[in-house]
């Protein structure tokens, strides 16, 4: 057996036969209308990751005690829902007061209003009467929307994420109670290639595989990011679920499949006749 045998048996391909392809790409290149091949994969992975839309830090709008925390870390909750109770009971009071007072300054305004109409009441008097009992009904309004402040309901649906204080705790206005997040509304986050935004635009359709549930699910590109990492070449880019599922939870992650155009044309823009179909929903 001769060299030339021994490399062709190991993989080489001979200097003859790789200049007759090279003839037949640069023939055949023409004639599909392109100039440039695509380098990317017909199918390639990216790592995402899951992020809930709405993840806030409900924090005490007034200093009281705690009444009601039932609510446990991870314990899920529906839009509505009682989630925390402040001891009201000095601005209940106040607001008793306020309702008290605001009556009785209607009582007066009335009878002046008689009096007025049999000539025993002054311009003057009528105007102050009138005036207090609107100080009276902004007095009331004030002190109602204190005793809403002591009852805290759901925003919407989803799960405790971390409490932060035990009930019959005394908190501090402003001081944070607990951290929940929204299991309705997921953002897929995600890094792709910067040399994908030739072609990655707003609306592009994947899948995303997640780990956690070993389900694919269908989503589209909703945002990408307004800057481009220098050093990785890799750009932010956001996206959406196109069905919601209940099993996902926030912080689970997957592989993405992103189908890019196979091939490009000589402006460096997907050409019509040979642009890959993204996965539609229905895949």
């Amino acid at each position: 057996m001769n060299k030339n045998e021994n490399k062709n048996r190991s993989g080489h391909i001979p200097a003859c036969t790789a200049t007759v392809l090279c003839c037949l790409l640069l023939v055949i290149s023409p004639l599909l209308g392109c100039t440039t091949l695509f380098a990317e994969t017909f199918e390639t992975l990216v790592r995402a990751q899951l992020k809930a839309l709405n993840e806030p830090v409900i924090a005490s709008q007034i200093g009281g005690l705690i009444t009601h925390l039932k609510l446990q870390n991870g314990e899920s909750f529906k839009k509505g829902d009682l989630l925390i109770q402040m001891n009201c009971s000095p601005q209940q009071k106040q607001l008793n007061l306020a309702k008290v007072i605001l009556d009785k300054k209607e009582k007066i305004a009335k009878i002046n209003n008689r009096l007025n109409q049999l000539g025993s009441m002054s311009e003057l008097e009528i105007a102050m009467s009138s005036a207090e009992v609107e100080e009276a009904t902004a007095t009331l309004a004030y002190h109602k929307a204190i005793v809403r402040q002591c009852s805290i309901y759901a925003p919407f649906s989803g799960r405790v994420g971390e409490r932060f204080v035990h009930r019959y705790q005394y908190v501090n206005k402003g001081e944070p109670i607990m951290q929940i997040n929204d299991t309705q509304a997921f953002r897929i986050e995600m890094l792709i290639p910067s040399l994908w935004l030739r072609w990655i635009k707003r609306g592009y359709a994947f899948k995303v595989l997640i780990d956690e549930t070993g389900n694919a699910y269908n989503a589209q590109i909703e945002q990408i990011a307004s800057k481009v990492d220098p050093v990785s070449h890799t750009v932010k880019v956001y996206g959406t679920l196109l069905k919601q599922a209940s099993e996902l939870l926030p912080g689970m992650s997957g592989q993405v499949w992103i189908s890019p155009p196979v091939v490009l044309g000589s402006d460096s823009t997907p050409t019509s006749a040979n642009k890959k179909k993204p996965i539609t929903a229905n895949e």
